[in-house]
Order: structure tokens, then sequence, then C-alpha cells
């Protein structure tokens, strides 16, 4: 079981799960986790077009070669892709996946498990908008994807290499910057599920809940200013402590540290640590006792 993530979706037989029309701005970061089942021709996890969106807009396709891409099309259907992988994807296991776009760089990034697998430069085959987000299928409606999809987030902005690379098996908060749809798929039952960021509740139809095997940590949410602060963190927990330094000369002439520490966490444990940040952003991570 994840540490912190419960539930995930399950879909077969045509299960769909709309998400609905979406702008199309001018940078972004799409990404999730796909568990696919099987290897068989075309079991396509999302479009951003509809069940039978054809070529136009974002879909991820695989093939029973065990190639893995994302493909990008425009309104008229000109399109093109990278690979996350090309002859490997394993049945019954966990992948992260993660594209991101800049129309006025013209660049069409893609991610496996948080690393840069490809990078298409002057890059033109953008839509102009998602006319149907769903998940569950790609290109055509006899695409149907056969498996386990989590965490599901869709960004206004093009994270960078670093930000997704630190971020793909953490849980966030829903307050992060350009954050537009957020689906943790957290509730385990009833008949919908909701966005944390716009609190609407999707349908689920015919889609079904499981059980999530992502190994995602928690995250606590910090505001450092120049007191102290107190956090109070739950037990038996994870969590990730996020830094980012923006100081007033130039890194390689200002030492920053930061110190943070529990007391009385898990009947008595003490934490401790002070770190160098000699970088732009570094993580410091620990694990409360029970």
């Amino acid at each position: 079981m994840a540490r912190n993530n419960k539930h995930a979706l399950e879909f077969n037989n045509g299960s769909l799960l709309t998400i609905g029309e979406m702008p199309f701005t001018q940078q972004g970061t799409i990404e999730f986790w796909m568990k696919n089942y099987d290897l068989a021709n075309y079991r396509n996890p999302i479009s951003t077009n509809g069940a039978n969106g054809g070529n136009i807009g974002f879909r991820v396709e695989y093939d029973a070669a065990g190639n893995l891409s994302a493909i990008m099309g425009n309104d008229s259907g000109v399109y093109s892709g990278g690979y996350f992988i090309k002859i490997g994807l394993k049945p019954n296991t966990w992948n992260h996946l993660a594209v991101t776009w800049n129309v006025a760089e013209m660049t069409y990034k893609g991610y496996l498990n948080g690393a840069k697998v490809f990078e298409l430069e002057n890059y033109t085959s953008f839509p102009t908008k998602f006319h149907n987000i769903v998940l569950g299928c790609g290109f055509a409606s006899s695409r149907p994807f056969n498996g386990l999809l989590d965490e599901f987030r869709i960004w206004s902005v093009e994270r960078a290499d670093f930000q997704i690379r630190n971020n793909y098996n953490y849980m966030l908060t829903g307050k992060e910057i350009g954050l537009t749809r957020y689906l943790r798929f957290l509730e385990g039952a009833g008949p919908h599920t909701t966005d944390l960021i716009t609190k609407h509740n999707f349908s689920l139809g015919t889609v079904r809940w499981a059980d999530a095997e992502v190994d995602l940590f928690g995250r606590v949410e910090l505001q450092i200013s120049d007191e102290d602060k107190d956090v109070l963190l739950a037990r038996n927990t994870d969590y990730s402590f996020n830094f980012s330094i923006f100081p007033t000369a130039p890194l390689d002439t200002v030492e920053n540290n930061l110190m943070v520490e529990d007391g009385t966490i898990g009947g008595g444990h003490i934490w401790k640590s002070t770190i160098k940040l000699n970088d732009w952003d570094r993580i410091i991570r620990m694990r409360t006792e029970g």
C-alpha cells in the first residue's frame, strides 16, 4: 500500500472519466501515474479531445511491442510526439508520465518517472484548446485503457526538469502555483471523485475504485520567514520539506543555512538537521515515528 495514497481508479471495458473542456494554455504540464494490465495494441489512458478525438490534442498511446508515446496534435490533426519508452513497457508496473509544452519556445518534452526522456524543438503542432479531456481512452473508443490511473494533474505552467524530478512521487497540497486540476482519487468509494482545485465532482460512471499501490510521500506546507515557525506533524508519516531560497547576493557568496527540528514527535524522538543550501531548490526528507 502507498504511504499516503490509499486509492486509485480502475478502467476496463471502455469505462471513462470525463473531465471536459479546458483552455490550452501557452505553456503547461500534464502528469499522472499509470499501471497497464496488458500490452494489447492501443490501450490508451488519456485524450484531451474526447473518446473519438483522433490526432487532435494530447494523448498517450502504447502498443503490443511495448512502445509508450506522447502524441500532441493541432486542430487539423497534424501531430507528432516522442517516446516515453521504446519497446520496453512492462505490464502490471506503475509508471509516472509527464509532458510539458511551451508555445513561445516551441518545445514539447516528456518525462518518465521523473527523468526527461524526450525533448522536441521547433514544435508547432499545438491545439487551440482541450475540447474534452477523458481518462480511459484515446484516439478512438475502440482503444480503451485497461488498468489503473492515479494522481492526475494539469498545470498552466511549464514545470522545470527539477520540479518534475523532485515532485513526481509526492502528493501535493493543492496550493502550488499554476496547478489548475488535481484529481487525487482519495475517496475510495462513491459515485464521483472531486478535483482539489475547483472542488468540482466528476461522475465515475462504470469506472471502479481500487487499492492504490503508488508509493507516494506526503507534504507539509511551511511558510518560512525571519521568525521561527512551529509546525505540528502527524506520527508515522513521511514528509518532505521543499525550500526555495532567493538570496539578495549571489549564491556562491552567501551561506544559507536552515535548521529543522522537532522535539516531541513519537514519544520523544528528536530529529534535527542543518543544511547549507547552495542551490535554488533543495528537499529535506524525514519520517516521524509511530
